[in-house]
């Protein structure tokens, strides 16, 4: 070991070997002390650390961890059941070596029974449902002079980097299909149903869609259209702009708050599903 080569060999002292290895005097220290009592560094038989955490003890905290416990909360209820206080580093020690990390938690809206019901009725009546004929739509804003989050840096010497609060942005609206896309729309300001409505009017013209080469002669006239449930998007004027470009033929998916009901409150759909 190198500790005990600067040692016995360059007769060097536990603070000068320290600074050489890197390392706190005191590790040094306790590393020439055990090699001159015992001639290794090595821990003899029954001198180690006793295990507080027994193997099944170490599951049922990975269990309480994907459970979504944190270390502190996991630390409490192991010394409640067992009496054996751990430390909040042997929770963490265990939880990496079981590849576990601590990260946001990703989220998603909680559905009520009533729209489970609802989206479990579409998928039904969806099932086996030519998706190929539909044309799908969207809208995306992409932040321009974005800058990269991470970057090597010395530790001492942390670098800083100007960023805007507010970046310019570019918010594009596209629609495409398997045999089918729409031309590119790009706007600078926020979405909204009379600006939808213009979208609709000048990019759904069969002259504005590219059809692809294989595409079936008759699909062009009888595509399917999907969008999602954005307020602009079921705004009365925005589907009668729709109604002008595509007719009837338009499909809507189920939204988190059922909106379009009859009047025995049953889901009604735009566009009879077809198979």
């Amino acid at each position: 070991m190198e500790v005990i080569h600067l040692n016995t060999e360059l007769q060097l002292g536990p603070t000068a070997i320290a600074k050489r290895v890197g390392v706190h005097r005191n590790t040094v220290t306790a590393l020439l002390h055990k090699y001159h009592e015992t001639g290794s560094v090595k821990e003899r038989p029954g001198r180690g650390r006793k295990r507080k955490v027994s193997s099944e003890d170490e599951q049922r905290i990975i269990k309480k961890a994907k459970q979504g416990k944190n270390a502190k909360e996991i630390t409490r209820e192991f010394e409640d059941k067992t009496g054996v206080k751990v430390s909040l580093t042997t929770i963490r020690d265990i939880t990496k070596a079981h590849k576990l990390k601590w990260l946001p938690r990703l989220t998603i809206e909680e559905l009520t029974e009533a729209n489970q019901a609802k989206r479990l009725e579409y998928a039904r009546a969806m099932s086996g449902y030519n998706w190929k004929k539909v044309l799908f739509s969207d809208e995306k804003t992409f932040f321009l002079g974005a800058m990269r989050t991470h970057a090597y840096q010395e530790p001492g010497k942390r670098k800083k980097w100007p960023v805007k609060r507010h970046p310019k942005k570019l918010n594009v609206w596209a629609a495409a299909g398997a045999y089918m896309q729409s031309k590119l729309y790009f706007f600078k300001e926020n979405m909204n149903a009379p600006l939808y409505q213009k979208v609709i009017r000048s990019h759904l013209q069969e002259d504005r869609i590219t059809f692809a080469e294989d595409c079936p002669p008759t699909l062009s006239r009888t595509y399917h259209y999907l969008q999602d449930n954005a307020k602009w998007h079921s705004a009365a004027g925005s589907m009668k702009a729709l109604e002008e470009s595509v007719d009837d033929r338009i499909i809507e998916h189920p939204a988190q708050i059922p909106r379009d009901r009859n009047s025995k409150g049953e889901t009604r759909y735009h566009q009879k599903p077809s198979r």
